[in-house]
């Protein structure tokens, strides 16, 4: 589950979960090679591409450090943490020291920066009640795609992200992305498109132009359904650089689970 592909097309990250536990694999398409990244006995998972594609951010746990940690595709060196233990996913934001990060807040979830080189410097974007979380910068790090719930069901919008040369902070203004629903946004490399989850699985492009400090937004458009949700929230789908390319987890088997609550129950 969890597929990223690399920003040149030619490798793909991806989280196998197993007896207990998970970890970061690599897929080199050229070679056929698949390398296991990742060592740990707990779960070691969400790992995003840095934007040179020589690192990759993950989720887990490397020796005595937990949290949000960076490590070099090469593994020449161990892997180190740039976030706290409630940090478990982040998005390197392109030229900057920063990822941007979903970080549990006292009544939701806001939008963070977190600095790679002092993993207890993490500034939260978002501060509104509510979920505020898959942030996913643009290719220039100027604007920001993330979702919110504050129409009362899970909405992409874009915000332009401001750096003044001393601090990177979110403009309040909320614009529409999705319509109806929506997770999961993903940029293409020339900043131009942004394709999203739609509830019913369906694959949604958005045009989008920017002049200036300006944007233009278009209507979705559909492209196609995944298949039946094999990994969960955040974790079914990837796409090359310019958008024409996909890799989809499919569960072929996958059905739906019903739980039962009972309640009052007495030894």
């Amino acid at each position: 589950m969890q597929p990223q592909l690399s920003p040149d097309g030619g490798r793909l990250l991806f989280t196998r979960a197993a007896n207990g536990t998970a970890d970061v694999w690599l897929l080199d398409f050229a070679s056929g090679v698949i390398t296991q990244m990742t060592t740990d006995p707990g779960y070691d998972e969400n790992p995003s591409w840095a934007s040179d594609g020589r690192s990759f951010s993950y989720g887990g746990r490397a020796g005595d450090q937990t949290g949000l940690l960076i490590m070099p595709v090469d593994r020449s060196a161990p892997p180190r943490s740039v976030g706290t233990v409630e940090l478990s996913e982040g998005e390197f934001l392109r030229n900057t020291r920063y990822l941007v990060v979903p970080r549990p807040a006292k009544d939701g979830v806001n939008v963070a920066l977190v600095r790679q080189d002092r993993a207890d410097a993490v500034e939260d974007l978002t501060t509104d009640p509510g979920y505020e979380g898959q942030p996913m910068p643009s290719p220039d790090g100027r604007w920001l795609a993330f979702v919110n719930d504050h129409t009362g069901r899970w909405e992409v919008v874009l915000a332009q992200l401001i750096d003044d040369g001393t601090r990177v902070r979110l403009n309040p203004q909320r614009l529409a992305i999705s319509a109806n629903g929506g997770i999961d946004p993903h940029w293409r490399a020339d900043g131009r498109e942004i394709i999203y989850l739609a509830p019913d699985r369906t694959l949604m492009s958005v045009s989008v132009t920017v002049t200036g400090n300006t944007v233009s937004i278009g209507k979705p458009v559909r492209l196609f359904r995944v298949p039946v949700d094999a990994g969960g929230w955040d974790a079914s789908w990837t796409s090359n650089a310019d958008h024409s390319k996909f890799v989809v987890v499919d569960a072929p088997n996958g059905t739906a689970q019903t739980f039962r609550v009972l309640t009052h129950w007495r030894p």
